[in-house]
């Protein structure tokens, strides 16, 4: 595989480690309306992936 598909599978990889194990810098460096675009496409825990969403859903 090569190309802009596994950039992207590789920029999804690199954000769901953040989201799980990252600084609070880390993620404040994430762009968030990328989170918010693919965060269904994230096997991320429950409790990670309900945070978010929930954040989302708050902000409209």
């Amino acid at each position: 595989m090569s190309g802009p598909l596994k950039e992207i599978l590789q920029r999804r990889w690199y954000i769901k480690q953040v989201l799980v194990s990252g600084r609070a810098e880390d993620v404040a460096d994430l762009d968030w309306e990328e989170i918010r675009n693919i965060l269904y496409k994230l096997e991320l825990p429950e409790d990670i992936k309900s945070l978010w969403e929930d954040y989302f859903a708050s902000q409209g």
